[in-house]
């Protein structure tokens, strides 16, 4: 597939589109065991040209009350990243749910584990509790206003992925990085 076929191209949307083909498509692949019935959530509002194609349905830019919905009605929810808002509402709907982890969200308040002014990998301030490292690189790139704002936040979706069932790792560094509670290390796969 074209990368301008998809609503938004990236890593992390295609990971996310294999994995509910595989999963709608579970009943074909393994004769004798029940589909699963997958619902994707985006807040792409784009509708793409192959959304009716595909063996599942696909819910795009749905409102807060329709997202709280959605979890509450699911059996279990898989976040392909910590977004505070769904994380939030699985924890309250006390639902099973799964984050899998293509970043630093909740190990560097700016998700990139770069220290600035250098730029050089960071040596892992936020996880040591220098928060006011933290503050001084981000205030380089996005101001200090922002900058004191994202500091909570990597401190709330860290405390809210600890309460996941699992949190999926695309390799083992990222979990020596991210140091979470049930962590599983689950390899990207070739459709």
């Amino acid at each position: 597939r074209r990368s301008s076929d998809l609503p938004r191209p990236g890593g992390t949307q295609t990971v996310v589109l294999d994995l509910a083909r595989g999963f709608s498509r579970r009943g074909e692949a393994r004769p004798g065991t029940e589909p699963i019935e997958v619902t994707l959530v985006t807040q792409e509002a784009r509708a793409w040209s192959e959304d009716g194609a595909q063996p599942f349905r696909i819910v795009r830019a749905p409102s807060s009350g329709e997202l709280r919905r959605l979890i509450r009605d699911a059996d279990l929810v898989h976040l392909a990243g910590p977004a505070l808002g769904p994380l939030l509402d699985c924890v309250l709907a006390r639902k099973k749910f799964v984050v899998e982890h293509h970043a630093f969200l909740v190990s560097c308040p700016n998700g990139q584990y770069f220290y600035e002014p250098a730029p050089s990998l960071c040596p892992g301030h936020f996880m040591a509790g220098h928060y006011g490292k933290c503050v001084e690189c981000n205030s380089r790139v996005v101001g200090a206003r922002t900058a004191l704002a994202q500091l909570p936040l990597a401190g709330v979706r860290r405390w809210l992925c600890n309460r996941a069932d699992v949190n999926i790792l695309p390799t083992e560094w990222l979990g020596t990085l991210l140091k979470l509670e049930r962590m599983k290390t689950i390899h990207h796969g070739i459709p």
